[in-house]
This record gives structure tokens, C-alpha cells and sequence, in this order.
């Protein structure tokens, strides 16, 4: 019984227009994947760069000596300190530690930070020794080997490290102003050395080297624009839509927000209410795809709770892609919350397991069993100048007996779900699966919650489903000592192999959730005062969330 969805998803953070005061949640990017590749990427430009720096001071050492050593632009002792460093960097970066993309930004930053300083101290200090011994040949040879070695770099990049465009020419434009500012006070130095230099000679050096610089700058650009532009998912991290095109109906496409369920999601803005939302545009050419879509689409619709993701608006565009307008969500799914920060405070899980328990209710009064809870599908955002607000996402595999029945992965034999959070009447194909299967997937939610992990860890999928149904599961204390006791049996209530065994219904979970003596350990100032952490430890350039307001 192959699973519908073998691992979790993650949505990337919805952002809306910029505001003086707001919670920058461009930190709230990372999703696993995308700081695993950013990993790899970063390793291997480390790698490459230690090898370099290795070879090129071996050639320096056992190589014919052309030139007095101290006013070479590459010192044998710079080269095996940028060496020593870069290695270190790809070690870190291969290593088992686990980095957030804030960590991985940083090792970035100090390993182009350090190759960069380090060349321009070199460069300035060859140039002025070579100035001071009136060697001007030798001098302009070492300022075109600086540029050549900041083309390399800005290009090297601008092709390996996993930036938009824009941010990639604005690091890249550094790296050349902080060059051109290297060689500006190498000319005031020759000035102060009263060096015979021909002044037409030497602006003609100067713009020759910014234009080789400028050159480099666009070519890095370009390439990050290239490689952003093939990557992302089967339909790219792209800004556009359908046939190129920046609209979809009444709405203007403002940036990609990547690849959830069926779709790829766009962040946009209508155009007469100038009000931010999310666009889901169906993969084009799969009828199964188009199918979930329209289930997905028809069930969130009539729903209404609050703590349910709001569809507002359904259509098909010019070449029949189908597309909904769903309502803007700045924030983080619970998956990267917990890759972020490790278990939640026993008193937010309660908070949110309770405002989850809203929705669910709510879908299965309607008739609907959700079917896919997860980490990756319960987005808790800053909304309405309230933090912590708790959205169940992505029906596309809802079931129940208001459900279309048209393309149901359960009919197929197919485990409608992710293997981690399914109930053991999912894992078996012919089981009966009502209301029940949802408490037990918020359990197992709750589970990952409060200690970082799913109840069943296995090598496959098919093994996952095998201990749902089989196994017992490990009490939540056994692997985090802090977790309440009182928390531990809802959980483990909600985990019951047995239907009949568990809540009758999401509101008898809430209940007694509230019950528990954690229940007032964690307030909205609390949830304002993580969001306003959150946003300070890893500052970005682009727009936030607006705070709250008093």
C-alpha cells in the first residue's frame, strides 16, 4: 500500500507588504530540505576552495620564486590560512551537527567574509610594498590579479549558494566595492609616495578594472537568477504562472512561495482590494492531480472555523490551469517550528492542540475526515495582531461522506496520508476511517510536539505503517522527562490502536487538553514575545509580519 505522501511538506512563510514595525519572518524560511541543500552546495564550494588554496600554495612553495615573496599578492601563509579555514567550514558543513539555516548563513558569510578580507589585506599590502619600491609594472599586475580572483569568487557564488537574485548581486556588489575601495587607497598611497604616474594611464586602469568587476557582478547575478530558475520542484521556484505569464485572473503574482500538495503556491495581490493572498496553481496535465485539487478546493470551502485555512476564490485560467485564492499566512508550520527550536513548552502545545481541535471538530461535523494531519500541515501564524494562530491546511486527501468521491487514494488500495501520522486503520487497506483516524493523527502530532519526533521512526514507509499498527508506542516521558503527566495521557489516549479506545471527537480532546495543569503556562504575550525572539535571531532585509498591536 504505497503512501500518498512519503514524507512531510512544508510550506514556505507567506509575507505581506512592508510595515515600520513587524516580526521579520524571512528566518522562517527554512524548511529541511531547502538547509540540507544549502549544505551541500556550501560544502562543496568549501571544499573547492581548500583544495585551491592547497594546490596554489604548493606550486608557490616547490615552484620557481619569481619575485621577492613579501610583496606577492598571495602569500604561502594566507593561502594555508584561507585553506585551513575553508576546510573547516566544509567539515562543519558535512558534519552530523544539526545547523537551522541561520547557522549555515552564517558559516556563508564568515567563509566568503574571511576569503574576502584576507585578499584585500593581502592585495593592499603587496601594492603598497611594490609602490614603495617604485615597481608600478608589478603593482597594476597585483591589482588585475585581485580582480580576477573577486570574479572568480562573486561568480563562484553567485552559481553554488542558493540565494535569490537579488540578494546574491547585492553580496556580490560588496565584494566588488569593497575591492575598488582596496585599490583607491592603494592610489592615495601613491600619491602620498610621489609616484610619477600618468594620470590618463591610470583612469584608464581604474575604469577597466570597475568594468571587469561590473561584468562579474552581472554575470553572478545571472547565473543565481539561471539556477534559481531550474530548481524548486516540478514546477520551479518561479515567479510567474502559467505560460510566463505574472497574473491569474483578477490577482497580480508577486513571488513564488514554492510547492505544497498538488500545486505550487504564489503570493498575490488582487488588484482593485490591494489585499495580499495565496495562489495555488494546479500542476497542469494530471487529471489525478486536478482531481485532488478540486477535492481539496470544494472541502476547504465550506469550512468556516477560524483555525481553518480560508478559500475565497476558484477558477481556471486561459489554458485551463485551475487555481483558488486562499488567504495570506505569515508564519511557520509546527515541522519547522520544531526543527527550529526543538520541543514546544508543554503550555503552547496545549495552545495550539486546542485551537486545532476547533477545526477538526468543525470538518468532521461537515462530514469530512481530514486524513492527512501533520506537522507539515498545520501552519501557526501572526494574524489579525494576535500571534500563535493555529491553521489546519491542505484537504487534499480529505475522506468522510461529504467528500467527492472521485480519485480518493483510499479506494485505489493507497495509504491516504503521511506514513509518520496515519491511524492504524489508514495503514489497512478495507478499514473503516471516520472522525476517529484524525484524533488519532493530531496525537501523533502532539507526540512530535512535545519530543521533536513522530511515535514511529522506521527505514520505510511501509514499516511506519507496520508499527501504527502493531507496536506499542514509547510514553512521550521516556524521551522527554519535563512533558506533564496529565499531557502525556491525552496523547497517548488520542495514540490508542483501537478506535473506540480514544476520544470519542475533537472536542472531547480539547476538553481535555484544557483540563490540564499546563493549560495556562502559555498566553498570547507569551506567543508575541517567541515570535519577537524568533524574528531578532535571524534578521532579514525583506518584509515581516506586523506586530500586534496594543
Amino acid at each position: 500500500m504505497p503512501p500518498v505522501n512519503n514524507q512531510p511538506r512544508h510550506q514556505d512563510d507567506a509575507r505581506g507588504p512592508d510595515d515600520d514595525d513587524d516580526i521579520d519572518l524571512e528566518s522562517a524560511t527554512d524548511d529541511t530540505a531547502d538547509v540540507a541543500s544549502m549544505r551541500w552546495r556550501l560544502a562543496a564550494v568549501a571544499g573547492f576552495l581548500s583544495l585551491f588554496h592547497l594546490a596554489f600554495a604548493l606550486a608557490k612553495v616547490t615552484g620557481p620564486v619569481a619575485a621577492n615573496t613579501a610583496s606577492s599578492d598571495a602569500p604561502e601563509w594566507t593561502l594555508l590560512l584561507r585553506a585551513a579555514v575553508a576546510g573547516i567550514a566544509c567539515a562543519l558543513l558535512l558534519s552530523p551537527l544539526r545547523l537551522r539555516g541561520r547557522h549555515v548563513r552564517l558559516v556563508e558569510g564568515c567563509l566568503f567574509g574571511f576569503e574576502m578580507l584576507v585578499m584585500l589585506a593581502a592585495q593592499y599590502l603587496s601594492a603598497v610594498d611594490l609602490i614603495d619600491r617604485r615597481d608600478l609594472v608589478d603593482a597594476v599586475a597585483v591589482e588585475k590579479n585581485g580582480v580576477i580572483r573577486t570574479l572568480v569568487l562573486m561568480i563562484c557564488y553567485g552559481i553554488s549558494v542558493p540565494r535569490a537574485p537579488a540578494a546574491t548581486a547585492r553580496i556580490v556588489v560588496t565584494m566588488a566595492a569593497a575591492l575598488i575601495l582596496c585599490h583607491g587607497f592603494v592610489l592615495h598611497h601613491a600619491d602620498k609616495a610621489n609616484l610619477d604616474m600618468d594620470d590618463v594611464a591610470n583612469h584608464q586602469i581604474v575604469l577597466a578594472n570597475a568594468l571587469f568587476l561590473i561584468m562579474g557582478v552581472v554575470l553572478a547575478t545571472l547565473a543565481a537568477w539561471v539556477v534559481r530558475g531550474h530548481e524548486g520542484g516540478a514546477d520551479g521556484d518561479r515567479d510567474s504562472g502559467p505560460g510566463g505569464s505574472d497574473r491569474v485572473g483578477p490577482y497580480r503574482l508577486l513571488r513564488s512561495l514554492g510547492n505544497r500538495g498538488v500545486g505550487h503556491i504564489y503570493l498575490a495581490e488582487h488588484d482593485e482590494l490591494k489585499r495580499p493572498c495565496a495562489i495555488k496553481l494546479v500542476r497542469p496535465g494530471d487529471p489525478v492531480a486536478t482531481a485532488r485539487f478540486d477535492r481539496e478546493v470544494q472541502a476547504a470551502a465550506r469550512l468556516l472555523h477560524p483555525n481553518t485555512v480560508s478559500v475565497f476564490d476558484f477558477g481556471r485560467t486561459s489554458d485551463g490551469t485551475a487555481y483558488c485564492a486562499m488567504e495570506f499566512l505569515p508564519g511557520l508550520c509546527i515541522a519547522d517550528i520544531v526543527g527550529r527550536s526543538g520541543p514546544m513548552p508543554a503550555g503552547r502545545i496545549v495552545f495550539l492542540g486546542r485551537q486545532i481541535c476547533g477545526a477538526i471538530a468543525e470538518a468532521h461535523r461537515q462530514g469530512f475526515v481530514h486524513r492527512d494531519l501533520s506537522p507539515a500541515n498545520v501552519f501557526v501564524s501572526v494574524l489579525g495582531g494576535r500571534c500563535d494562530v493555529a491553521k489546519v491546511l491542505d484537504f487534499g486527501v480529505v475522506g468522510g461522506v461529504a467528500a467527492l468521491p472521485d480519485h480518493d487514494p483510499a479506494a485505489s488500495g493507497m495509504v491516504a496520508g503521511t506514513p509518520e501520522y496515519v491511524s492504524p486503520e489508514q495503514a489497512v487497506a478495507g478499514r473503516v476511517v471516520d472522525g476517529r483516524s484524525d484524533i488519532y493523527g493530531l496525537g501523533a502530532m502532539l507526540y512530535f510536539m512535545v519530543t521533536g519526533r513522530p511515535p514511529f521512526q522506521r527505514e520505510t514507509p511501509a514499516d511506519v505503517l507496520r508499527a501504527h499498527v502493531s507496536e506499542p508506542v514509547k510514553p512521550p516521558r521516556e524521551l522527554a522527562v519535563d512533558v506533564p503527566a496529565d499531557l502525556e495521557a491525552v496523547i497517548l489516549r488520542c495514540l490508542a490502536k483501537r478506535p473506540e479506545d480514544r476520544f470519542a471527537d475533537a472536542r472531547a480532546v480539547a476538553d481535555a487538553l484544557a483540563a490540564c495543569g499546563c493549560a495556562t503556562e502559555w498566553n498570547e504575550a507569551q506567543a508575541e514575545a517567541w515570535w519577537l525572539e524568533e524574528s531578532s535571531a535571524a534578521p532579514a532585509a525583506s518584509a515581516g509580519v506586523p506586530l500586534p498591536q496594543a
